[in-house]
């Protein structure tokens, strides 16, 4: 079988369908980033054009998309998903249920303007390490004027991990929000 991928590698057809396949079964499957990056060290010897870093293959964005808001400032979701997937891969733990703490506060950026930054944070409040992360940003002259343009991605992916749960390296997470934290500084502390 072996031979068969290395003599089929020559074809540069078939190495943009493994290329595609393996980037498909990544992401239906949830793979951690280590997992594939070792994955990919394991099959580059066989396929020296398959690329080496699961960013390339999942043809990740360098950026993020910033959506310049109505109501003056900008918006950049990173995704709630995406930071309870690190948050979980970071932790060893038999959790079978995330209970999510999330945090909205802004922050000046400089005394002498009024720029601010307004960030939507997470924590899972049941994992015994308590990091937070983010999950949006906004970013503005002044407060944000219409809080649901800025929470409208937050709001849609919450209510959807909330209904559906997520799956991280196979096991099946399901999702809820212990509690909002607004209008006071952000206290994350361990042991909370």
């Amino acid at each position: 079988m072996l031979k068969l991928l290395i003599a089929l590698d020559s074809d540069d057809d078939v190495d943009t369908d493994m290329s595609t396949k393996l980037a498909q079964w990544v992401t239906t499957r949830n793979i951690s980033k280590n997992a594939t990056r070792f994955l990919l060290s394991i099959l580059s010897p066989h396929f020296p054009s398959l690329s080496r870093d699961p960013h390339t293959l999942l043809n990740t964005p360098m950026q993020l998309p910033i959506r310049n808001l109505k109501g003056g400032g900008q918006y950049c979701h990173m995704g709630l998903a995406s930071g309870l997937c690190t948050a979980v891969n970071a932790e060893s733990c038999d959790l079978q249920h995330l209970e999510l703490q999330i945090n909205i506060d802004g922050l000046p950026l400089f005394k002498s303007s009024g720029t601010c930054l307004w960030p939507i944070m997470a924590l899972i409040k049941n994992m015994p390490s308590k990091d937070p992360f983010i999950v949006g940003l906004y970013y503005g002259q002044e407060k944000p004027g219409d809080a649901a343009e800025i929470l409208s991605e937050f709001v849609s992916e919450a209510c959807r991990l909330i209904a559906d749960g997520i799956i991280i390296n196979h096991t099946h997470y399901t999702v809820d929000i212990h509690s909002f934290v607004c209008d006071a500084p952000a206290r994350f502390h361990k042991g909370d």
